[in-house]
């Protein structure tokens, strides 16, 4: 008996204890953020939304590279437009850049090979990954109509030409730094590395700050897109980091998937990559609706009368 009531009696403190963190806590402003974003995330089905955004983006990766390589190879070399693209897609793609550089040469031959109609379907399959991550982005901020067709595909087939843009400003930085690297003056090598990482990750915010302030039916200002833009090229970046680094250092999905363990990597990146993508647009609109409403997060009205530990 004297053991139980022991047991109770520490079994007691223990919650009295649990109780106080949990209202400590919630007198922290970030921790009912983070809580009411969590909520949100699941209410709208984020990692469903997200596998459905990688479907597609699986679907129109190829066409998109085949659209890339017909328009890039009329303005530079065509064995520059290869080196590039395979630079190009390798950030924004870790873990599976033996599949893409086996693929983009057959692919650079094929779209030599194609007339204005192929072009323009290539340019058609290549929206699918922005019609689905504009369902998602629109569902992020509560959305529930959408443009009609003759809106809604000009404005994904310009997000298409815009991942050319972004891919001609890339070449351009990358030219500019290998040259740059190839003077000589003090700490060149270093200032390159440092010029490297600080221009890659400006791309990554770019191209975020693109989707969120493009995609969504309703019109976004800049000053409520960016701080989500911020949070989800952060997380993209350290992803990426140790993604890279699970995959050169562990080879459980060679073992397990075989021939297809590329594939399964790249899907796995790219449902990552869709997910923080629309974890960014749930920030935005959570931010957006309290400063919209003036709404803060009280500390809770209620708290328990602790008594004293015996």
């Amino acid at each position: 008996m004297e053991n139980i009531s022991s047991f109770r009696l520490f079994f007691k403190r223990f919650q009295i204890r649990v109780v106080r963190l949990y209202h400590d806590l919630m007198e922290t402003v970030w921790v009912r953020f983070s809580l009411t974003l969590a909520r949100k995330v699941s209410q709208h089905d984020v990692s469903i939304m997200a596998a459905g955004i990688a479907y597609y983006a699986f679907l129109s990766l190829f066409p998109l590279v085949l659209a890339l390589l017909f328009i890039m190879s009329l303005i530079l070399p065509p064995e520059s437009v290869i080196e590039q693209l395979g630079t190009f897609f390798s950030r924004f793609l870790p873990g599976s850049p033996e599949m893409l550089e086996n693929a983009i040469p057959e692919l650079s031959v094929a779209s030599t090979a194609l007339g204005a109609v192929g072009i323009i379907g290539l340019f058609w399959a290549a929206t699918g990954v922005f019609s689905a991550t504009t369902r998602g982005i629109n569902r992020a901020w509560e959305i529930r109509f959408n443009h009609p067709l003759y809106i809604k595909k000009p404005k994904e087939l310009l997000m298409v030409l815009g991942t050319g843009i972004l891919f001609l400003l890339s070449f351009g930085v990358s030219t500019f730094l290998v040259m740059l690297s190839q003077l000589a003056f003090p700490f060149s090598g270093s200032l390159v590395n440092a010029g490297t990482i600080v221009v890659a990750f400006i791309f990554t915010v770019i191209v975020f700050l693109l989707l969120n302030k493009m995609l969504p039916v309703t019109g976004i200002s800049w000053r409520h897109v960016w701080p989500g833009a911020l949070l989800s090229s952060v997380l993209f970046e350290v992803a990426k980091t140790f993604f890279v680094l699970y995959i050169n250092t562990t080879h459980t999905y060679d073992r397990i998937y075989g021939s297809i363990a590329s594939i399964v990597v790249l899907l796995v990146w790219i449902y990552y990559s869709a997910y923080i993508v629309l974890l960014g647009a749930e920030f935005n609109s959570l931010l957006f609706k309290l400063k919209r409403d003036g709404q803060t997060f009280d500390k809770p009205e209620e708290k328990p009368q602790f008594v004293r530990d015996p």
